[in-house]
């Protein structure tokens, strides 16, 4: 396979429809969406065609906003990451994982975090098996818990 170059950004409100039609073939995105639902988004780019997207937020708290007193704190969280199929098993997904935990670094936050929808069956596993090679892992305090993370600095040397 030749080499192809990807460049990670902030997304542009020009990338909008591209971002809503990646989120929705991947099946996490509202499909009547015009606009990314959190306060953060990147693309990745081939070119000039958007062919992966990460949302995020760089100061979200959903462990102590749980009342679990033993949560971290103050984290970059992911919300959505989503490559389109053709793109898969190339890096990309991983180049936007590794976007957020840059930002992450330099606003100062030590923990990246999300949720693995691990409810989808195979393509769950295949997802979690992603997220624990960049160095990912389960955080959950109580069975059936779907928060996983990272000290970013583990997703960056990754």
């Amino acid at each position: 396979m030749s080499h192809v170059s990807i460049t990670v950004r902030a997304a542009a409100a020009d990338d909008y429809p591209a971002v809503t039609d990646i989120l929705a073939a991947a099946e996490v995105g509202g499909e009547e969406t015009t606009l990314p639902e959190y306060p953060a988004v990147a693309v990745a780019c081939c070119a000039q065609s958007v062919v992966g997207v990460v949302e995020f937020d760089l100061s979200y708290d959903l462990g102590r906003a749980s009342e679990r007193l033993e949560h971290p704190g103050k984290q970059a969280w992911i919300f959505s990451l989503a490559v389109q199929d053709v793109w898969r098993g190339r890096g990309v997904g991983a180049q936007l994982v590794r976007y957020v935990a840059q930002q992450a670094k330099a606003d100062g936050v030590t923990l990246l975090a999300l949720a693995v929808q691990e409810e989808l069956g195979e393509d769950g596993s295949r997802r979690a098996r992603f997220f624990e090679s960049l160095g990912m892992r389960g955080l959950a305090s109580s069975p059936g818990d779907p928060a996983w993370g990272a000290p970013v600095d583990a997703v960056l040397d990754g």
